[in-house]
């Protein structure tokens, strides 16, 4: 729950480092953006899990970088920029909520 709530402001962040010239950085907007990459990338990883095991990871993030560069106004090196730097996000905030719950 705290995730959904703070994927919209990192993406903003990300998005401002990035792309600032050219990137829409509406907070509603990345609401959006952020639940439409978990869930468009959760549900392609799910589906292709079976047959690619690890390397379903790859098509989430081709539909997150595809919903980037669609409702974010962002070239493609942007968006991927962008996309990898969420990714190493994602693996931190769940290292340090896994480190914050274990004690």
């Amino acid at each position: 729950m705290l995730q959904l709530f703070l994927d919209p402001l990192i993406l903003m962040a990300l998005l401002w480092l990035v792309a600032r010239d050219n990137a829409d950085l509406e907070f509603s907007t990345l609401f959006f953006v952020a639940l439409g990459i978990g869930l468009g990338s959760a549900i392609v990883g799910n589906i292709l899990d079976p047959v690619f095991g690890a390397f379903s990871v790859v098509p989430g993030m081709a539909v997150a970088v595809f919903i980037l560069m669609q409702f974010c106004s962002t070239t493609l090196k942007q968006s991927l920029a962008v996309v990898i730097l969420l990714g190493i996000w994602h693996i931190a905030f769940g290292f340090a909520l896994t480190a914050m719950t274990a004690t």
